[in-house]
């Protein structure tokens, strides 16, 4: 955990997880347990009140970069494309992902390394989304492989959350019943693919200003109750054997065999040892 006290300006965390103490956030729900705060948007860091985010609007009219729409309410499938304005997607009625805003937000990328600070975690491992559904959309039930803070700007919505069971802290992309499972899954699952069935959610009711904690492997969803902007900072630092694994390839470099090239095995002839 990052020493709080050596930073010498306002906290992002505390802000965040408001009126609850950082302390108590960091040792009663952080990073395993889902937490949620609701007050006023004046409480929240200043980026989050800067006119790059006073509307998904005028957050379209700054953003460049890839995106992705659909319909969340009829499904998880979402097409990515780029060069097209999100904001002529959202008046058509789909949901619309900003997968990256921290380049079009003033002050983003700050917020996003101090608040990797104060919780210790890698430079670089935190970034800063945008999900818009219009009223009557959402997102479909899903988990994701990082740890997510949902702050909701505009509009309003119902989260409905519960913990996925079926295996702890998965590493890899987001994942949703149904949907094609990505390769890193294959190596953590046992008893088949993780199954939403018979979950109980909990509902929590988002207004501008709440603050939603989602940990790693949380099954989530989502109603827009009126048109809705919300952003999200997703972390996903290394895992350990990620890490273990980086420091693996650089002891076994010392070494010229572990060096030498892998080649096919041609016409019988035997490996060399």
């Amino acid at each position: 955990m990052g020493n709080l006290a050596s930073i010498g300006h306002t906290p992002r965390l505390s802000a965040l997880v408001a009126p609850v103490p950082v302390r108590q956030f960091l040792q009663e729900f952080w990073p395993e347990r889902i937490f949620q705060s609701h007050g006023a948007l004046s409480r929240l860091p200043p980026v989050f009140r800067s006119p790059a985010l006073a509307s998904f609007r005028a957050l379209a009219a700054r953003y460049q970069g890839w995106l992705g729409f659909g319909r969340g309410a009829q499904g998880s499938r979402m097409v990515s494309v780029q060069q097209i304005n999100p904001a002529h997607l959202y008046e058509m009625g789909l949901s619309v992902y900003l997968p990256d805003i921290a380049p079009s937000v003033p002050g983003a990328d700050e917020l996003l390394r101090q608040l990797e600070h104060e919780l210790g975690l890698a430079e670089g491992c935190a970034r800063m989304t945008v999900w818009a559904s219009p009223k009557g959309d959402g997102a479909p039930t899903h988990f994701d492989g990082e740890d997510v803070f949902s702050i909701q700007l505009a509009g309003s919505k119902r989260f409905e959350v519960a913990p996925m069971t079926d295996y702890a802290y998965p590493v890899g992309a987001q994942y949703a019943p149904g949907a094609a499972a990505y390769d890193e899954m294959y190596a953590q699952i046992r008893d088949g693919f993780p199954d939403a069935t018979g979950v109980s959610f909990q509902a929590v009711e988002m207004k501008p200003g709440s603050v939603l904690f989602v940990p790693r492997g949380t099954w989530h969803r989502t109603a827009a109750a009126e048109d809705s902007f919300a952003v999200s900072i997703g972390l996903n630092p290394p895992s350990i054997a990620e890490t273990f694994l980086d420091q693996l390839r650089y002891v076994l470099l010392q070494d010229p065999k572990w060096r030498r090239p892998v080649r096919a095995r041609g016409r019988g002839e035997p490996l060399e040892d």
